[in-house]
């Protein structure tokens, strides 16, 4: 799945918003969100040859490297990139919080799932 198919998926389940059944699709959709984050971001850094060796660092070190490689002339880019790395954090916190803490609601999820979807249009018209 491309991550643009990916995104669409995380929306179709958190259109399901059942609270009876959150368990199962909430975090399907986190997961799906986040492997939609972090293709394009691959997908970024391996556009380019003196960047595709950032796509195999850590998911830490593409995070701080992407003002620097994605639009770092435009401020509404760095706006995105600004809101794609807080983005990255709240997904994995979401994907990997179980327990105590509530799953996160389809607004959240649809939330994350805007800048998803401005950074997956942003990289493919790049």
């Amino acid at each position: 799945m491309t991550p643009a198919e990916k995104a669409r998926e995380a929306r179709r389940l958190i259109a399901q918003d059942d609270v009876a059944t959150r368990f199962a699709w909430a975090p399907a959709a986190v997961i799906l969100a986040r492997q939609a984050l972090e293709g394009t971001i691959d997908s970024h850094y391996r556009k380019f040859p003196s960047t595709r060796g950032i796509a195999d660092a850590t998911w830490r070190e593409k995070l701080i490297c992407l003002p620097f490689y994605f639009r770092p002339d435009d401020p509404e880019g760095k706006a995105l990139v600004e809101r794609v790395a807080w983005c990255w954090v709240a997904l994995s916190n979401a994907a990997h919080e179980r327990g105590l803490t509530m799953t996160p609601s389809a607004s959240d999820i649809a939330k994350w799932l805007e800048t998803v979807d401005a950074f997956v249009a942003a990289v493919e018209a790049a």
